[in-house]
């Protein structure tokens, strides 16, 4: 037997084809949080930090995507108080999804 075969024997056997992809979304689904109202206090001083921020100011942002929150720290490219959106790090980010929105030191 050559070496090619004899290695064949030894390679991992998945039994449950598919198995582990249906295991991995499960638990992507089970992650899955619902979205926080924003108290009244804490939307204020969002929105005034907003305000505050200028484009190419660091700032940090705490906002809702697709079922998680998430945590994005980077420069401000833009802001559009019209349409309701700032924009980070290439990412358009709008008003009602941000939880938290902070200026960097």
């Amino acid at each position: 037997m050559n070496r090619s075969d004899r290695a064949k024997q030894f390679m991992p056997f998945d039994a449950l084809k598919g198995l582990r992809e249906e295991l991995k979304k499960r638990e992507e689904r089970r992650l899955l949080v619902q979205r926080k109202e924003v108290s009244e206090e804490d939307g204020e001083r969002i929105c005034s930090n907003i305000l505050k921020a200028e484009k190419g100011e660091c700032v940090k942002v705490k906002f809702f995507n697709k079922g998680r929150y998430v945590f994005e720290e980077g420069i401000l490219t833009e802001k559009n108080l019209a349409y309701k959106f700032v924009g980070i790090n290439g990412k358009r980010i709008f008003f009602d999804d941000i939880n938290d929105f902070c200026l960097s030191e």
